[in-house]
């Protein structure tokens, strides 16, 4: 009878919770972007968002509610969206940080169907309001098929809507979207790459670096390997500028880590959004970190790798001065079946799109 009674004070205390703005920062303020993704996309994809400041209780949701960025100057949105879409939600991650790259490791255990496939109309959005943010309208609200309770095992909560077509007519603003803290690292190239077979100029490593709300994050690929080939990464903390017999370029890292990393296009690339990237908790400001790749290429006398340009960064300091618990994961490839998300430094990790759970 007890534990009965508590429970039911348990249910009444978490309903008070209700709606919930989450991320916290964008709660009576304007986000710091707008996105297209997933709702003013076209593109057929899946999208996940995993939200890390709920109220630690059981919430019982019936509606998820969004709203748009604020134009500069007051407008009137008479446009519609017809969202064919189908949503799940459960428990995510330990933490917001936590995030994976393979989408069916960002829930933690049973996934819930809370949105059967179907059409959910959005918009006309109507006229802004001037200075923002925009209200969380009813004309741009997902209203679940029953009510979903919510229960923190894990302390994160994953959404994921998968969109099968988004037809526009109209006028229709994007969605808001908040971020924190961002440091980008700027890249100094080092050294020559080699021009692998099939190409016509020289492999560079093509790398990016930022630190986010804490997280140092980078993605690695690259340009002009050989094509359609397995890309190896090599990161270091030094460069040695080594020759090494049969390599057709010197070493530019120390080799502390060489990694499988990707296979290259037709064009001998691999955008850095879909080759090896990771956030990890920034402890290495000040240090330089070296970046090189190499392509197999069997027509290369000696050792059958391209090598490419290095890369170098000087880790950024962390700029903690907002921290946005909302991380999100989704790709491009046209269909909602894919298992793995892109990779962006400052657009995945303390990401995401307001929501007002309600």
């Amino acid at each position: 009878m007890k534990s009965a009674l508590s429970a039911l004070l348990l249910a009444s205390a978490a309903a008070a919770q209700l709606p919930f703005i989450s991320p916290i920062t964008a709660n009576g303020n304007e986000g710091a972007g707008s996105n297209l993704f997933p709702f003013n996309s076209t593109t057929v994809r899946r999208y996940q968002q995993i939200h890390g400041d709920l109220p630690q209780l059981p919430l019982t949701i019936s509606s998820l509610a969004f709203r748009y960025t604020t134009p500069t100057a007051v407008t009137t949105y008479s446009g519609t969206r017809a969202l064919d879409i189908e949503m799940d939600m459960g428990n995510g991650p330990t933490s917001y940080a936590d995030y994976s790259r393979t989408m069916s490791a960002n829930c933690s255990g049973p996934v819930s169907a809370v949105v059967a496939r179907r059409i959910v109309n959005w918009g006309p959005q109507g006229t802004s309001i001037a200075g923002g943010p925009q209200s969380f309208a009813s004309n741009m609200v997902i209203p679940l098929d029953a009510p979903y309770t919510w229960i923190p095992i894990s302390p994160t909560l994953t959404w994921e809507v998968r969109m099968f077509a988004n037809p526009l007519t109209g006028t229709f603003a994007t969605v808001d979207a908040d971020n924190g803290s961002a440091t980008t690292a700027t890249a100094t190239t080092v050294g020559a790459g080699c021009v692998c077979t099939g190409r016509t100029a020289a492999q560079t490593a093509s790398v990016v670096m930022a630190d986010m709300q804490g997280y140092l994050g980078f993605g690695i690929g690259t340009s002009n390997g050989t094509p359609n080939s397995q890309v190896y990464s090599a990161i270091g903390f030094s460069n040695p500028a080594l020759g090494i017999p049969g390599l057709c370029a010197p070493s530019y890292t120390d080799l502390a880590f060489l990694f499988p990393n990707g296979t290259t296009s037709s064009t001998g690339a691999l955008a850095n959004s879909a080759g090896f990237g990771l956030h990890i908790p920034n402890s290495f400001a000040g240090a330089a970190i070296y970046f090189q790749n190499f392509t197999l290429d069997l027509s290369l006398p000696g050792i059958p790798l391209c090598a490419s340009s290095g890369v170098s960064f000087t880790v950024p300091t962390s700029n903690l001065s907002k921290i946005v618990q909302v991380t999100r994961v989704f790709d491009s490839s046209g269909t909602t079946t894919a298992t793995e998300g892109l990779f962006f430094t400052t657009s995945v990790l303390g990401y995401g799109l307001p929501v007002e759970f309600n």
